[in-house]
């Protein structure tokens, strides 16, 4: 009787031992569901672009507000005409910036660079010819020079393709002002522009061609 007793006993115990080791057993060699691969944020921007909304949007405002001060303090009409198409360009970058930033979650400087601002400072204190030449070599060449170097990498190293078309078509304004100031200045590449802080001494600061 105690034996029979005992085989029960036993086999009670047997079962425990299963029914409770069943569950852990289950878990450990259950296959597990392939982690679903992370879906990027279409809206995330990558370095390039980002320093690009950043750059160009600084340089907008640098031309805007130049060429705005332009347009009161020359009274050279090419010189004029060349602000307006320079401030109605970059006004349109700048726009077209404002509009994207929200949802590409960008931040968008509300001035230029101190270094821009320290520009229009000098500008501010010029007059006449003198300040016809220092804006057109400013704004007309070297602005126009570094927005190219800007636009080329954002249009062939871009992601976002919002920025790389605002870019691509920015190209082609950028090159038409740069030709256009060239040929008012007589700017040759790499040549080295008389200095803004440098007194006008006729030929030697102010090419023939800009003087119309």
């Amino acid at each position: 009787m105690l034996k029979r007793v005992g085989i029960v006993l036993i086999a009670m115990f047997m079962g425990l031992v299963i029914t409770i080791g069943l569950p852990s057993f289950a878990q450990t060699n259950r296959p597990t569901s392939p982690t679903a691969p992370s879906v990027p944020n279409r809206n995330q921007l990558s370095q390039v672009d980002n320093q690009f909304m950043i750059d160009a949007n600084r340089n907008a405002l640098a031309g805007i507000a130049l060429g705005q001060l332009a347009l009161t303090q020359s009274a050279n009409n090419e010189v004029k005409r060349f602000a307006q198409a320079e401030v109605d360009e970059q006004v349109g970058v700048r726009n077209s910036l404002v509009r994207l930033a929200p949802s590409l979650g960008v931040n968008l400087p509300s001035e230029p660079t101190p270094r821009d601002q320290e520009v229009m400072q000098r500008l501010m204190s010029l007059s006449g010819e003198q300040f016809d030449v220092a804006f057109m070599n400013e704004t007309g060449i070297n602005a126009h020079l570094e927005n190219a170097a800007i636009y080329q990498r954002e249009a062939g190293l871009g992601q976002n393709q919002d920025l790389v078309r605002l870019a691509s078509q920015g190209l082609s304004i950028i090159t038409q002002h740069y030709n256009t100031a060239s040929a008012l200045t007589g700017y040759e590449v790499a040549q080295v522009p008389p200095r803004i802080d440098t007194p006008s001494q006729g030929s030697q600061s102010t090419p023939s061609s800009f003087i119309r």
